[in-house]
């Protein structure tokens, strides 16, 4: 199977999640980006804002996927919601080819349904286990 790894950070923990990721299973990294600024006490807030009104935002992603990719979608979660830049990109993406890693303080996703795995990482200690267990999975 061919794997990428994509992710959205607003921290930084979601980009060195991908990055622990993207090396277990030696494969391509791909960062969405967007020109809001979702840093601080305020991206906090826009970020809760615009996930609740369901907010659609223009990104950019840095890397390609090929078709017959599958995703690693490492993401935090914002009220209970996919981040929204990597909301609008799965979007462009088939559903049942994902396979979403969140990153979050304590957070969980509301609605699972289109992800083929769902990995939770909410700042425990063992997240080094969690990143082996789910590569080695997908070996």
């Amino acid at each position: 199977m061919n794997y990428k790894v994509v992710y959205f950070s607003r921290s930084g923990n979601s980009k060195i999640i991908a990055e622990k990721i993207s090396k277990e299973l030696s494969v391509g990294i791909i960062e969405i980006s967007c020109k809001i600024d979702w840093h601080g006490m305020g991206g906090i807030f826009r970020g809760i804002f615009y996930s609740i009104m369901n907010k659609k935002v223009e990104i950019t992603t840095y890397g390609n996927i090929e078709a017959d990719d599958e995703i690693i979608l490492v993401a935090p979660i914002w009220a209970g919601n996919i981040a929204v830049p990597a909301k609008v990109f799965l979007e462009g993406i088939k559903t049942g080819k994902t396979h979403l890693v969140t990153s979050s303080g304590s957070s969980v996703i509301a609605d699972s349904s289109e992800f083929k795995s769902i990995t939770s990482i909410t700042g425990r200690n063992d997240e080094d286990d969690l990143i082996r267990d789910l590569t080695s999975k997908l070996m």
